[in-house]
C-alpha cells in the first residue's frame, strides 16, 4: 500500500506510474489523480494546446514527393 499525495489515501502500488527518480520508484500521486489533474490542464489550456499542435503540423510536414516532382 501506498500514500497517494493528492488524494490522501492508501492504494495498492499498482495503482501508481514508475518514476525512477523516487526512493520507491513510484510517483507520489495515484494514477486517477494524475488522469484527474491531466483533464483539467486540457480543458483549461485547450486552445493553446491545439494551436500548438497545428504549428508543430504545419512546421513538420513531410512533403509527398510525387506531388512535388509534379
Amino acid at each position: 500500500m501506498k500514500y497517494c499525495a493528492t488524494c490522501a489515501r492508501f492504494k495498492p502500488e499498482i495503482n501508481f506510474h514508475k518514476q525512477r527518480s523516487s526512493s520507491d520508484g513510484l510517483k507520489t500521486q495515484c494514477n486517477d489523480c494524475v488522469a484527474k489533474y491531466s483533464r483539467k490542464y486540457y480543458r483549461d489550456n485547450r486552445d493553446r494546446i491545439n494551436e500548438y499542435g497545428k504549428k508543430y503540423y504545419s512546421d513538420n510536414k513531410i512533403v509527398d514527393l510525387k506531388s512535388a516532382t509534379g
